[in-house]
């Protein structure tokens, strides 16, 4: 029966590890003395760190990415009396000229409700942050594109609606007052 549980024991964490291994976000833990106790692949790459070199060792000495280890360490102390806390950094980046990754940082309880631990989860959120870049400045384009022509609308419509540019029946009056109005 020992044997069963253990091997029950050893599959499921083969599993949970081949899970750990292949998501897509960045996964660390810390233990509750503020020790690294796991970083998969993502993690590895986002925070430039080997697991090997980080495991056992304390979070805030981690060597890779100051900023990210900075505001990570920052997370770890923000979280004491909350369930979670969440920040998005701006990280430079070998390959690439910044990354945008989102930290969320939350309490882990062992079985007990003691804390075991702290997880962060990091998250490349740097397609979506140019995409919310590249949507303002088109909105930011467009608007200034409609800008330019309403402002010589609204201002000839006022010109005429005011008889500056000569007299005007009652009926267009009413229709330069409009055009003013609606620009």
């Amino acid at each position: 029966r020992f044997q069963q549980t253990q091997e029950t024991f050893i599959l499921d964490l083969s599993r949970m590890m081949t899970i750990i291994t292949n998501i897509m976000d960045g996964i660390l833990f810390v233990d509750r003395d503020g020790n690294v106790t796991l970083l998969n692949p993502v993690a590895e790459d986002l925070l430039g760190a080997k697991s090997f070199v980080a495991i056992g060792k304390p979070l805030a000495n981690m060597q890779g990415r100051q900023e990210l280890v900075t505001a990570l360490t920052a997370d770890h102390e923000r979280l004491r009396g909350q369930k979670e806390v969440s920040q998005t950094v701006e990280v430079h980046h070998n390959e690439q000229d910044l990354l945008y990754i989102q930290c969320i940082t939350s309490q882990v309880l062992d079985y007990r409700g003691q804390p075991a631990g702290t997880l962060s989860v990091l998250k490349d959120v740097t397609a979506e942050f140019k995409t919310d870049q590249l949507k303002n400045q088109y909105l930011s384009i467009v608007a200034h594109e409609l800008r330019t022509p309403l402002t010589g609308i609204k201002t000839f419509s006022t010109m005429m609606a005011k008889g500056t540019l000569g007299s005007l029946t009652d009926r267009q009056q009413r229709v330069c007052e409009s055009i003013r109005e609606q620009s």
